[in-house]
């Protein structure tokens, strides 16, 4: 038995919406790999942003996704609550936590160390996400990645690394802090960059990476854990 870490699905209400990251053939994927994983008795830990409740509703994800929903209610053993996941206490009638120490290993989604989710960064982060959420319904479903190089600019300029979310190193550290401060865990796994990391040199980090965005059989999906 292993335990399967996933993250980052955003499951939308319907996979064609132009708002949706989310691929048809990355949800048939998906299906797949989540029954294969309970037929093997392996516990999976979802860490983070499972579904996409920032441009669908719950109510749209449920009709829409009826099939996926109850894959995952079949399949996750636990939900670690990401940013993208809404107030709900459970999704998918599973338990919802905000981080889990299960077999030695912490998992946590990892948007806490992100300037544009919290610090003096966010309110910028939030009207992003309102922006890019009408752009992509008025202007082009491309919208979100032409606001991926002004963003990338913002953190430059900003000073606080490269890419999309900031530098890889801010959450790799930041995730290893907490972790010295776990007595029960000798390592831990994130989510929310949508850049899969396997596990390091010393066995101590790792990041699970996403189901998202076109080139989702290029990413790594899921990080195995002991």
């Amino acid at each position: 038995m292993a335990t399967m870490i996933i993250s980052d699905l955003h499951v939308p209400g319907d996979c064609r919406d132009p708002r949706s990251d989310l691929t048809v053939e990355a949800r048939s994927e998906l299906l797949h790999c989540l029954y294969a994983w309970r037929s093997a008795d392996h516990d999976v830990i979802l860490a983070g942003d499972g579904l996409e409740l920032v441009q669908f509703t719950l109510a749209e994800i449920e009709r829409g996704q009826g099939l996926l929903c109850q894959a995952i209610e079949d399949c996750v053993t636990l939900w670690v609550r990401g940013n993208h996941d809404g107030p709900a206490h459970a999704l998918c009638g599973v338990e919802v936590v905000p981080y889990v120490v299960w077999r030695g290993t912490l998992i946590m989604h990892g948007d806490w160390a992100d300037p544009f989710c919290y610090g003096p960064w966010a309110w910028l982060g939030r009207a992003a996400g309102r922006f890019a959420a009408w752009a992509e319904r008025a202007v082009h479903p491309d919208a979100d990645l032409w606001l991926d190089a002004a963003a990338q600019r913002v953190l430059r300029v900003a000073g606080l690394g490269r890419g999309r979310y900031g530098a890889p190193e801010r959450y790799r550290d930041a995730a290893l802090h907490v972790l010295d401060r776990e007595a029960d865990a000798e390592r831990v796994v994130i989510g929310h960059t949508h850049a899969h990391r396997p596990w390091t040199a010393d066995g101590r980090y790792a990041n699970a990476g996403t189901w998202t965005g076109r080139d989702w059989q290029a990413r790594g999906r899921f990080i195995e854990a002991p």
